[in-house]
């Protein structure tokens, strides 16, 4: 088994002092389709509407697309399964070194309900215990930008729909 880097250690440290009903655990092969059904979710969402002769090809495409791409440009990266009481919710791509937060998607259905931002604060936690700048992506168009920079994200650059955030660590 390999050792958590110092993010990880101290974010399942604030976590469960932050936020003890979530947790998060390394994806399985059982998890593979229910990852791939919520990442589908996800880029209809982002497409929108489309003729169904070409939504069931284009956004298997784009699920196929998504995880070889992130898994190239951050080979260390993790999929993990966010979760609710034991219940899947979510899952997110860490590359935990670097403190890069690759992907995040809840559940369409159970967004909303302060998952995300307990999650997400509970990493911008452990960042700053540990004193590591964290980086993301984010569409310019995603609500989530609003969490992010109420978190202390701030732009970096951009590339495309893109919008790339950082978050200096904050001192103690």
């Amino acid at each position: 088994m390999l050792m958590p880097e110092p993010v990880e250690s101290a974010f399942i440290y604030a976590l469960a002092h932050r936020a003890p009903d979530l947790a998060h655990r390394d994806a399985g092969a059982q998890d593979q389709a229910w990852v791939e059904t919520l990442m589908a979710q996800d880029i209809q969402a982002i497409l929108g509407p489309l003729p169904a002769e070409m939504a069931g090809p284009l956004v298997a495409m784009q699920v196929r697309g998504r995880l070889a791409g992130h898994a190239a440009q951050f080979p260390e990266s993790r999929l993990q399964i966010i979760e609710h009481r034991g219940e899947a919710i979510g899952y997110w791509r860490m590359a935990w070194a670097q403190g890069r937060l690759v992907d995040i998607v809840i559940d369409a259905g159970l967004r909303g309900q302060g998952h995300g931002g307990r999650l997400l604060a509970a990493l911008a936690a452990a960042a700053d215990a540990v004193n590591v700048a964290l980086t993301l992506a984010v569409r310019l168009d995603n609500p989530a930008i609003r969490l992010y920079h109420r978190l202390g994200f701030q732009p970096s650059g951009s590339t495309g729909p893109l919008q790339d955030l950082r978050r200096a660590p904050l001192a103690p």
